[in-house]
């Protein structure tokens, strides 16, 4: 069963926060429109994802920047839909980086040698925990609505 399939329909690490890293993804994924530092809505646009083509509506695209650490990751064209119940992030997208993956008690993500980030395996995903940046506050004041 693909990455995909399982970030869909599998209960494991549904926390906002939580990325899984998907080897199968063609795009990184985001459910959380709020967490984006730049964002073009989308309209009319699905995308099938995984073997049993699901099909999802792409609400938008953008960039997210993730802390690991000390590390902050810039991650571009990021697929916004509040449909998915995790965020992916894609391994072929980083793979046409040069980013290398190497596994063995969790899955370490390096480029030029340095690490970037590790994810740790969850019931079959493999999940990182970054720190959201400029995360917008939605708010409103209860006597104007």
């Amino acid at each position: 069963m693909s990455y995909l399939i399982q970030a869909c329909s599998s209960e494991v690490s549904k926390a906002s926060d939580a990325w899984v890293f998907d080897t199968a993804a063609s795009h990184h994924f985001c459910k959380d429109k709020s967490i984006f530092n730049e964002y073009v809505p989308i309209s009319d646009e699905k995308i099938t994802v995984a073997v049993e083509e699901v099909t999802i509506p792409i609400e938008g695209n953008g960039i997210v920047n993730l802390r690991f650490g000390h590390r902050i990751l810039k991650f571009g064209e990021v697929m916004h839909s509040s449909k998915l119940s995790r965020n992916l992030i894609s391994g072929p997208r980083l793979d046409k980086k040069g980013v290398v993956f190497e596994g063995g008690k969790g899955l370490c993500v390096k480029e030029n040698g340095q690490l970037l980030f590790k994810a740790f395996l969850r019931d079959g995903l493999y999940v990182v925990n970054p720190n959201i940046l400029n995360r917008r506050k939605v708010g409103f004041n209860a006597n104007s609505v």
